[in-house]
């Protein structure tokens, strides 16, 4: 089995991670290794660090040595999350890999993460996605916590998008492995056979959506996923420790960082552009009131405090409109899709 691992870093705020990330990674690796036969990994990074005070490239240089079995990529320029991701995956494509693990550096792996959700795939070859159970990580204090970060992503009616269960504390009771309706990015197994079936363009495949350029490009691609008919599950036996960096729960009132504006407005963007792009959907009439008054209330909050993307939204919506020309309306799958808004099959 063939299994590509992606990761993008980030100037100084990746390179205090990576000793902890790769250390977690080579264990599990090492794990996997004992119960998989014939498991072969392929390495593909994409550096988006400014290049005149990071040394992130050179770290990994060193890392990696000898071996042949990575690929490293400098970017001049920051690509952002969806165009190095999609870098990573069409070239993943291009190896004969048809799996690939994309990880955050900022998360430490169990030692038995990629045993169990390789494991969980090979009972579910549908599958287009799985996800693992994520728990929060105390990086000040290097401490796993039983926090729950994520435990896959669903929706409500008016299509607000959060991470299940998130801020909970995890008693590890469930193992069920149980089908939910997205995924995060800062972890997860894509299955790159069906990923192929929701890409944009045709020469250059674009899985995740680039007009997005950092942050819900994950629920964008699960969403796209979704309205296919395809399978996204969540793997309570996979467990990884994530420092997130950006977060309005509680639970997780972590320390702030330098762009936390910026980030929020880019997801504030990104937002728009979902809720613009799903706009003709059949939904209920419900689910369809619900999401409009929720898309008009976000505008009014962005004329006051984001001006400057209701602008970039406008630049943007001929292309955006484009992109909805590649949803389905099969109403089995649109079904499905309010099932989780309900709450009915997670």
């Amino acid at each position: 089995m063939k299994i590509s691992i992606g990761f993008i870093t980030y100037n100084q705020s990746t390179y205090k991670y990576l000793k902890f990330f790769i250390d977690s990674l080579e264990k599990s690796m090492d794990e996997a290794k004992k119960h998989l036969s014939d498991l072969s990994f392929k390495f593909f990074v994409v550096d988006n660090s400014s290049h005149d005070y990071c040394n992130n490239y050179d770290y990994l240089l060193d890392y990696f040595g000898s071996k042949n079995n990575y690929k490293i990529f400098r970017e001049e320029n920051n690509l952002g999350f969806a165009k190095a991701y999609n870098k990573i995956i069409n070239l993943s494509l291009k190896e004969g890999n048809n799996l690939l693990l994309m990880l955050n550096p900022d998360v430490l792996l169990d030692v038995n993460f990629i045993k169990e959700i390789l494991f969980a795939f090979n009972n579910k070859k549908d599958v287009a996605v799985l996800a693992p159970k994520i728990l929060y990580w105390d990086f000040k204090n290097n401490k796993k916590t039983n926090i729950i970060d994520s435990c896959g992503v669903s929706l409500n009616r008016s299509h607000y998008f959060f991470d299940i269960n998130q801020g909970k504390e995890d008693f590890g009771n469930n193992k069920d492995i149980k089908e939910v309706f997205g995924f995060t990015g800062a972890g997860a197994l894509l299955n790159l056979r069906e990923l192929v079936k929701v890409a944009y363009n045709k020469e250059y495949l674009e899985f995740f959506d680039e007009l997005m350029f950092m942050y819900k490009e994950d629920i964008d691609l699960s969403y796209r996923l979704q309205i296919l008919g395809a399978k996204i599950f969540f793997v309570p036996r996979a467990i990884m420790y994530h420092d997130r960096t950006l977060s309005k729960n509680k639970y997780l009132n972590l320390i702030s960082f330098k762009n936390r504006d910026i980030s929020r407005s880019r997801s504030f963007l990104n937002q728009l552009i979902i809720l613009y792009k799903i706009r003709k959907i059949r939904f209920s009439y419900k689910t369809r009131f619900l999401t409009l008054i929720r898309f008009l209330k976000i505008i009014f909050y962005g004329l006051i405090f984001e001006k400057k993307q209701i602008r970039k939204f406008k630049e943007i919506r001929l292309k955006i409109d484009e992109k909805h020309q590649y949803l389905s309306t099969n109403p089995e799958n649109i079904k499905k899709i309010e099932g989780f808004m309900k709450g009915l099959t997670y």
